[in-house]
């Protein structure tokens, strides 16, 4: 038997599975998305508060993961697990585990990395997954977790890319460069589309002026995200580990005929989307991946904005509905017409010097006085 704990532990609400053997198992991730999140302090003290209350019946400890290629310091600690007898210091366990990861290239730098991280994102069991790779609307949920650690996130990853520039980086510190800043976008994004959002709430259709300056600062922020998803999908481009080329590959090395390669192809592309034919289980599966981010959900994010734009100038609600219809219909066409494109399955570009410009031009910057007068 499985028990998954921390958010709902089963174990301690049925007396131990009533004497039955069973193992502690975590399940951290839905669908593969890949935003930073886990509770490495509960991971670390869960299984062994289960295996000595009194009575217990817990044999060992496990995974139920639906996807592992995302946050894999999570993984290593909760595999680690099966070995401790009591519960490790999280503090001195990461001190090894970038030593571990990285190798010579391990630092005070990583190691004060991996302490912010764990101040910042790796206390928490709820994951925030990216505003990018869902449908767009005006009454998205507010991600509140990657606004409160976006100044930590940010520090984090300034270290990493300092011990990164001091040293010759191996496989993983470059796939930890590229995730950290990947959510430093993510997290600046959540701040542009949610002033999108009050831009456009601010129009009063009675009001011209309202709607002048309303539709000014809508293009301003419609136009910021959509260069913000391009940058980050140059951003991921870099690193072999975020190519939706490589993953469109290998489902088509398992293809003997062209039909089968086409079949695998779009079963690939479906996975990632709509999984199933008319998006049954829309977005669960998302993936900010080179070549899916520029190509799917940039078209997405430019049609929302369009709409808004359109809405204002002509002085018509927006109405998410009849989005909504259109951009499944859209979507549903994109897998087809995609069906035979071939995507990057080798990294484009340098990451460090892609990295250092994005610094340069998202970190520093006040995001709410774009489109406002100096």
């Amino acid at each position: 038997m499985c028990s998954s704990d921390l958010l709902e532990p089963v174990w301690s609400k049925t007396k131990s599975y009533y004497g039955k053997a069973f193992i502690w198992c975590m399940l951290h991730n839905f669908g593969g998305n890949r935003d930073l999140y886990g509770n490495l302090p509960g991971i670390a003290s869960s299984p062994i508060k289960s295996r000595h209350t009194p009575g217990s019946t817990m044999v060992g400890t496990g995974l139920t993961m639906e996807a592992i290629e995302q946050n894999p310091v999570v993984y290593e600690l909760m595999t680690d697990m099966g070995w401790f007898e009591t519960s490790p210091p999280v503090e001195l366990w990461l001190q090894d585990y970038q030593k571990q990861r990285y190798g010579k290239a391990a630092s005070s730098d990583t190691q004060q990395a991996w302490q912010l991280l764990l101040d910042g994102v790796y206390k928490s069991d709820y994951m925030t997954d990216s505003a990018i790779t869902h449908t767009p609307s005006l009454k998205m949920p507010t991600r509140s977790q990657a606004l409160a650690n976006f100044t930590t996130t940010i520090n984090a990853w300034r270290h990493m890319y300092r011990a990164a520039l001091n040293s010759q980086p191996n496989g993983p510190m470059y796939y930890d460069l590229c995730d950290l800043l990947r959510q430093v976008l993510v997290n600046h994004f959540e701040d542009v589309r949610r002033l999108q959002a009050m831009a456009y709430n601010a129009w009063v259709p009675s009001m011209p002026t309202s709607g002048e300056e309303s539709l000014q600062l809508v293009r301003a922020y419609s136009e910021a995200a959509a260069n913000l998803i391009i940058d980050l999908d140059n951003l991921l481009g870099t690193n072999i580990n975020y190519l939706l080329g490589q993953w469109l590959a290998d489902a088509q090395s398992w293809a003997q005929t062209p039909f089968e390669r086409d079949l695998n192809q779009f079963n690939a592309l479906n996975q990632l989307t709509l999984w199933g034919p008319n998006g049954e289980i829309n977005d669960y599966a998302a993936k900010e991946w080179s070549g899916l981010v520029k190509s799917y959900y940039l078209e997405r994010w430019v049609m929302f904005s369009a709409e808004l734009e359109v809405a204002i100038a002509t002085g018509q609600t927006f109405d998410q509905g009849a989005f909504d219809a259109a951009l499944l219909k859209r979507d549903i066409s994109w897998q087809y017409a995609q069906n035979s494109t071939t995507w990057p399955s080798q990294p484009v570009g340098n990451q460090m010097l892609i990295s250092g410009l994005l610094h340069d031009k998202y970190v520093d910057v006040d995001i709410s006085k774009i489109g406002r007068a100096s």
